[in-house]
């Protein structure tokens, strides 16, 4: 039995480094650690028959740009899991770069109300082309050190 808790231990150890090593590596790709801290990120999710959410620190995605050491917006950059927020309240997902996605029937969200919007389209990441789709599954769903690493993909080749 010890020999396989010493096995999984050296395994998770392991891909604890490289998740670490992945981090630097982006960090690095995106201008470094002063660049990475100016830079206010934030993820929002449209929902079939629900509000919008912009989450928040107590969420995976939120921990990956924590752990970049990426800026977030004030009213993002507390305890909790989202803030929701109404086609009028878009203002509040103002940030340098929106990553979002979309759960459901995307014509059953706001998605189309507030992307269209004169709000939306006057946020500084939609007029600095800094808003990037991503998809809903892994970025909701895909947990852990595959999910994380994936995710770290995508957050370099957008923001890179």
């Amino acid at each position: 039995m010890s020999r396989t808790l010493s096995r999984r231990a050296a395994e998770a150890g392991a891909a604890d480094a490289a998740y670490r090593t992945k981090l630097r590596d982006v960090v690095t790709a995106l201008g470094g650690p002063a660049k990475a801290a100016a830079t206010r990120v934030e993820m929002a999710r449209f929902l079939a028959g629900a509000p919008t959410r912009l989450y928040l620190d107590d969420t995976f995605v939120s921990s990956l740009f924590k752990d970049l050491g990426l800026g977030r917006p004030a009213n993002q950059d507390k305890s909790g899991f989202s803030l929701e927020i109404s086609p009028e309240q878009v203002d509040q997902a103002a940030a340098d770069v929106i990553f979002y996605s979309a759960y459901g029937d995307a014509a059953k969200s706001d998605r189309t109300r507030i992307t269209e919007g004169t709000l939306w389209k006057n946020l500084d990441a939609v007029r600095n082309g800094r808003v990037h789709q991503v998809d809903d599954d892994l970025w909701m769903l895909g947990i852990g050190y595959s999910g994380a690493g994936l995710i770290l993909d995508q957050i370099r080749k957008d923001l890179a």
